[in-house]
């Protein structure tokens, strides 16, 4: 008896048929693996944003008197900008304050989604994807301004990453 070499064709149609299920489910996998590491970029570029926009607020606030903010006044509403002024130094001579230049916090840029600080003609970009920024003060506690930063950026497959983020600053007496 001879042996024949080779596959037949309903081998050949058999083994095409799983390697295109296997590769159908490995591409379905890929493509689901990237949106879910898209997603993930996102949420960290816009946490990385929002913090560092509050964080630079915070630092500088903190150095503002109650009776240099400007925009922001203790009736409990929020505002979308804020103007302050910085202690920089003590003049022991006369026992006063020396204070900064205005510094303004807002919401603009190009295209409305950039935290941006100006002081003395300065303007400087502290953060992107900001969609809004909110200031309050309470009438109990003028000396306690409360911040609402709230990030948003929409990734290629139009899916949309958000996340808020909320401090109490404390000002200086």
């Amino acid at each position: 008896m001879s042996r024949r070499r080779g596959v037949t064709l309903v081998e050949l149609m058999v083994t095409v048929a799983v390697v295109g299920v296997v590769t159908a489910i490995g591409t379905g996998a890929l493509i689901s693996g990237r949106r879910g590491w898209q997603a993930s970029e996102n949420q960290i570029a816009i946490q990385r944003y929002a913090r560092q926009g509050l964080q630079r607020m915070s630092k500088e606030l903190k150095r503002a008197s109650a009776s240099t903010v400007v925009g922001v006044p203790a009736d409990g509403s929020g505002h979308n900008s804020i103007q302050f002024q910085i202690a920089e130094s003590f003049d022991s001579n006369s026992g006063n304050i020396v204070w900064s230049q205005p510094v303004r916090y807002v919401l603009g840029g190009a295209d409305g989604e950039q935290l941006i600080r100006s002081q003395g003609g300065q303007t400087e970009i502290l953060a992107n994807y900001i969609s809004s920024v909110t200031f309050a003060r309470s009438n109990a506690d003028p000396n306690l301004v409360a911040v609402t930063v709230q990030s948003r950026k929409t990734a290629l497959n139009q899916r949309t990453e958000q996340i808020n983020l909320s401090s109490e600053i404390r000002l200086r007496n």
